[in-house]
């Protein structure tokens, strides 16, 4: 029985296993994890991890999930992908582009915009088989 939307999204990767792009991005350049990371979902970040997700892809504003967890002032993400996440040296450049999710008008202006969960398009569109 699925009780809530780290067992959905548990579910939906047991059983697309195969044929599920988890880095898939959005307009904005996002992935899932990007947005589980920012809206501070561990269980979920870590689901996508384990899972395969890639924790070093960039967005469309060079920022990787560890940068949208911070950027959302979620610590405990950003330091259990810090520990946990895998490649993240090689994404790991110096300068990275201000603090939002993607260019402006959707995010990526620095400005004091509140920033939700994915919509159930959204989820179905990133984790959509190809």
């Amino acid at each position: 029985m699925i009780t809530n939307s780290t067992d959905t999204l548990n579910t939906l990767l047991t059983t697309f296993s195969s044929g599920i792009d988890l880095d898939r991005k959005n307009a904005a350049g996002n992935t899932a994890l990007h947005w589980a990371a920012l809206n501070g979902h561990l269980d979920a970040v870590q689901a996508l991890v384990r899972a395969g997700a890639d924790v070093g892809v960039l967005n469309g504003v060079g920022q990787d999930a560890v940068f949208a967890a911070e950027a959302g002032g979620k610590e405990e993400v950003a330091g259990w992908l810090l520990k946990e996440g895998k490649g993240l040296e090689s994404g790991v450049s110096g300068e990275r582009g201000g603090v939002g999710m993607g260019p402006e008008g959707e995010g990526g202006g620095g400005g004091e915009e509140e920033v939700g969960m994915m919509g159930e398009e959204e989820v179905e569109e990133v984790l959509a088989p190809r």
